[in-house]
């Protein structure tokens, strides 16, 4: 029977037990066996002694002493011989306990005391029944689907004894994670799965069909990341996977558009000749009529634009889009740093503007309240720290808290309460919530170090499992309870709810640097929205949804950026400072 058939009932476990096993270590049993031979040897003596005062007048004392002595030594010898070596201390140490100048006993003593000490004892009877006890709970662990407990459990074994049913645990081990894997991807969890893969490959490099699967899926996940926002990563990456397995889930389909939005794209920006080469290749692989209108205009457009210029169509890299100067909607708060004074403050722009407005000195992460009258930000200035709310009509200012451990503030549904992470840096950082007034006190709300609140009274936070093993972004229903997890990475941050509550943008470092992504609840489909080199991070939607505003240092200095809510037609609108020092726990405010 292979280990994927073996699925016998996992016994019942108390709910206080732990995830690890627990069974009592080596050295406590070794303690509690010295206790009952010490305390037998105690015994003994007592007899010994008793014998003595019956005897005392017939033999010397010494020389019943000495002949027990002997007596014990004599066992310690065949005990050490017979490789007990706990029994043979025990014994040798009665021998010096009757006779304390019996040097051959205290010899031996030492001996088998420092042979205990270099030798491990996987052989002894009370070592493997320990062994042999937490395997039967690694395997209850398996048959039971924990495939994370099942193979912690069999990693601990390991690190008892290496050569304990070595083969059998590194083949539990290694189905483990295959079997995680082989279940996250089947609920559509695929980065998840994708590092279940790695890990069993680690146990072993060579099982050359999950490498293969692996690939595949990241082929698959780093396409569907790149759609929408680098069109030719996610041709190239559904062209590789297409090659190996046309087969492959909806690859085909996920290739053919990717290759209409490239050449949407391309027509955007009037690149009609690089239009008709994507939509020409969409066309050979699906003649939808719709496409190969596309075509037909795309066609069109670029012999019309050869014939007035007389040049061959053109080639090489893709140009730029035009640099759009003017925010398209509302008015957005954002944090500018000051290369000269060294401190943030938070400023405002327009729609139509280009200039900006200083609202509120010496301060940062800007957080706008639903009735767009106040804002809620941090304090930059060291003399006067905390979370405080600010009037946008009155220029009033409530303290909302006075401490320097809080931080990221955002607003309540209604606008009653206004919302921070406390010591968001630390392991144990939690989501507070206090009146909007400035009375009363803060409550817990969540685990987290960094959230947001929609408008359906959805509280999305990034945090971890009981275990702290299973991190990412959640989603909490804090109306009717319950919550989901829709991310698998503790560095997903900085996020910010859609107008209509049904997606919520991030940043996070999958890659090695900062990029904006975007997580849908319903199906929790990730979208990657940015992908270059730089930094880009602090995402804020706008009130209608059509836009996401994020910052960036692809261009060499920090400046404001603006896409749609694909991750296309990224334009800068301006440009902020040289330096950002904490860029990566900013946040953006965009009003109507």
């Amino acid at each position: 029977m292979s280990m994927d058939e073996h699925l016998s009932p996992q016994e019942n476990q108390s709910e206080s037990q732990s995830n690890q096993p627990k069974s009592p270590s080596q050295w406590q049993r070794r303690w509690k066996l010295g206790v009952v031979l010490i305390a037998v040897g105690l015994l003994g003596i007592l007899a010994a002694v008793t014998g003595l005062a019956v005897y005392q007048g017939l033999q010397d004392r010494a020389t019943i002493a000495r002949d027990k002595a002997e007596a014990h030594y004599e066992a310690g010898l065949e005990h050490l011989e017979a490789g007990e070596l706990d029994l043979a201390i025990a014994e040798f140490d009665l021998a010096l306990r009757l006779a304390p100048d019996y040097d051959a006993a205290r010899t031996k003593l030492a001996e088998a005391r420092q042979t205990l000490t270099v030798m491990e004892t996987p052989t002894s009877e009370v070592f493997s029944g320990v062994l042999d006890e937490l395997f039967q709970q690694a395997v209850a662990l398996y048959d039971a689907k924990q495939w994370d407990d099942a193979a912690a459990a069999f990693a601990y074994i390991m690190t008892l004894d290496a050569d304990y049913r070595w083969k059998e645990i590194e083949q539990y081990r290694f189905d483990s994670y295959r079997l995680k894997g082989e279940a996250l991807e089947a609920e559509n969890r695929l980065e998840e799965a994708i590092r279940a893969y790695d890990q069993a490959l680690r146990v072993n490099p060579a099982a050359q069909e999950i490498a293969e699967r692996r690939e595949t899926l990241a082929l698959y996940v780093a396409g569907t990341g790149a759609a929408g926002a680098d069109w030719e990563k996610a041709i190239a990456s559904f062209g590789r996977l297409y090659a190996i397995d046309p087969t492959y889930r909806d690859v085909e389909h996920r290739l053919y558009e990717a290759y209409v939005g490239h050449g949407d794209a391309f027509m955007a920006w009037g690149l009609w000749c690089q239009a008709e080469t994507a939509y020409a290749t969409a066309s050979g692989m699906d003649n939808n009529p719709t496409v190969q209108g596309k075509l037909n205009d795309a066609t069109q457009r670029c012999e019309a634009l050869a014939s007035a210029t007389a040049v061959p169509k053109p080639t090489g890299a893709t140009p730029e889009p035009p640099v759009v100067t003017e925010l398209p909607y509302g008015k957005l708060f954002l944090a500018q740093y000051d290369d000269d004074r060294k401190t943030y403050d938070i400023v405002a722009v327009s729609a139509g503007q280009t200039e900006r407005e200083v609202v509120v000195r010496n301060a940062a992460q800007p957080a706008i309240s639903p009735d767009g009258q106040r804002l809620a930000f941090q304090s930059a200035d060291k003399t006067t720290p905390g979370i405080f709310v600010f009037n946008l009509d009155t220029g009033a200012r409530i303290a909302i808290t006075t401490s320097a451990r809080d931080s990221r503030p955002f607003w309540s549904p209604d606008g009653t309460e206004v919302a921070f992470v406390r010591d968001a840096t630390s392991p144990t950082a939690a989501i507070l919530r206090a009146p909007a007034d400035g009375t009363g006190q803060a409550q817990p709300l969540a685990n987290g170090w960094s959230a947001a609140w929609s408008g359906t009274n959805h509280l999305a936070f990034t945090g971890c499992d009981e275990s702290r093993t299973e991190c990412g972004i959640y989603v909490a229903d804090l109306g009717r309870g319950g919550q989901i997890k829709v991310t698998a990475d503790q560095n997903d941050i900085g996020l910010a709810w859609s107008q209509d509550s049904s997606r919520v943008a991030f940043m996070s470092n999958h890659d090695g640097n900062w990029e904006v992504y975007t997580v849908q609840l319903e199906g929790g489909y990730v979208r990657r929205c940015t992908v270059n080199f730089a930094d880009d991070g602090s995402p804020a939607w706008s009130p209608d949804g059509q836009y996401i505003a994020f910052v960036s240092n692809r261009d060499g200095i920090w400046a404001l950026y603006v896409m749609l809510a694909d991750g296309s037609e990224q334009r800068q609108v301006l440009e902020l400072s040289m330096a950002n020092p904490d860029w990566v726990h900013g946040q953006m405010a965009w009003a109507p």
